[in-house]
């Protein structure tokens, strides 16, 4: 009996320890159950949480590659804009906007280019200066307006009529430049020129308004007449202003011996600025005679210039110099003083009537009268001995 009961004892033991086992692997086998579904909700949360994420960065990635589109578009038409705008200023630099000509400036680059391809080669250039005549006078009557309106139709006529490959430009105001390839020869020049000078001679209309209209051009050929873009320019300007003084509507080939003269027209000029008009003017004398017995009853005092000491100069050769800088009524004081001053002794002795001095037509613009009574009370002449001028006024 006690060996039975022992063995049902053991028996039970075995149960316990059998249920106690199976229980322990439940427990496990539960808390990997849990755990895998902690590690399965875990990764499902991950790849819904990355899959979020990938749609987000997609959808940034969309509008980046949208902004980076509207920028690269954005900085196209800048870039458009801002070369457009360059080409602009670079027109607007080098030409005229009334008429549409080069400037100045794109003349110049023009030149420049036209003798560079010209150099050392037998084809030659001629260019042309044209300055219209009286333009001022349609300004001052007819107002700009109508001045613009002249301005464009010369640059039509221009254009229209010079052969293709001539570069035309408004070099400011009324004045114009064209740029001829005249080849190895000049013959056609003047031809061009009179054709050109035909047209713009036709009276043009303009608002019932009916203007005449005339140029000066002086005309330089290269490389005769200068090798470089300032020579050019300095003798087509000279010629221009041989054409001016020859009595406007004309047209003058440059010669060297213009050049020459305007050499000796500065000097003259620069003399005369330096000048000290008290010690150089030098009154010379010409008798007035009167009656069958040729009477000396005055003297007409004739006006002379000694350059730096030298040789006395005739009126001619200064007294336009003169007028340009204003010095002419500086001349006729001075003769008017050393001409008084040295005729004196021979009107106060009764040899001689009066002494006449030559006045220009600016000089009465002065109150000369005041001058000259100042003059014969300055050197006690009296009143009776008047002084004249050259346009037959008498100062008693």
């Amino acid at each position: 009996m006690c060996a039975s009961t022992s063995r049902s004892g053991n028996g039970a033991d075995q149960s316990m320890d059998d249920a106690e086992a199976v229980d322990a692997l439940r427990q496990k086998a539960a808390r990997l159950e849990k755990r895998w579904q902690r590690e399965q909700a875990a990764r499902l949360t991950a790849e819904d949480l990355l899959e979020t994420k990938a749609r987000e960065l997609y959808s940034v990635n969309q509008k980046l590659r949208t902004l980076a589109e509207r920028l690269e578009e954005r900085v196209e038409a800048r870039t458009r804009e801002l070369q457009e705008a360059r080409d602009r200023a670079l027109i607007e630099a080098h030409h005229d906007p009334l008429t549409g000509l080069y400037n100045r400036r794109g003349h110049e680059i023009r030149l420049e280019e036209a003798i560079a391809r010209a150099a050392g080669g037998p084809e030659r250039l001629a260019l042309l200066m044209l300055d219209l005549d009286n333009f001022k006078e349609i300004n001052d009557r007819f107002g700009h307006h109508a001045g613009d309106g002249v301005l464009r139709h010369v640059a039509r006529i221009v254009r229209t009529s010079l052969p293709e490959g001539c570069v035309v430009s408004r070099l400011g105001g009324d004045e114009f430049a064209v740029i001829i390839p005249v080849g190895e020869g000049t013959a056609d020049i003047e031809t061009l020129v009179g054709r050109f000078r035909e047209r713009l001679n036709v009276p043009y209309e303009q608002e019932e308004t009916s203007f005449s209209i005339a140029g000066s051009i002086g005309i330089a050929i290269f490389p005769d007449h200068g090798e470089s873009a300032s020579s050019l320019l300095r003798n087509a300007d000279i010629a221009l202003y041989r054409s001016k003084t020859a009595g406007r509507n004309a047209a003058t080939v440059f010669e060297w011996s213009m050049f020459e003269e305007l050499v000796k027209r500065q000097e003259m000029s620069s003399a005369l600025a330096n000048s000290n008009l008290q010690r150089d003017i030098v009154p010379w004398f010409q008798p007035i005679v009167q009656g069958p017995v040729t009477r000396t009853v005055g003297v007409e005092a004739l006006v002379r210039l000694r350059i730096a000491g030298e040789k006395l100069l005739l009126p001619g050769a200064f007294l336009e110099l003169a007028n340009e800088g204003g010095m002419l009524h500086d001349i006729f004081r001075v003769m008017l003083d050393k001409g008084v001053a040295q005729m004196r002794p021979l009107i106060a002795a009764g040899q001689l009537q009066y002494v006449s001095i030559n006045a220009a037509a600016s000089d009465f613009s002065f109150d000369i009268v005041t001058e000259v009574l100042e003059a014969l009370e300055r050197y006690r002449l009296p009143p009776e001995a008047p002084a004249h001028c050259c346009h037959g006024c008498k100062f008693p």
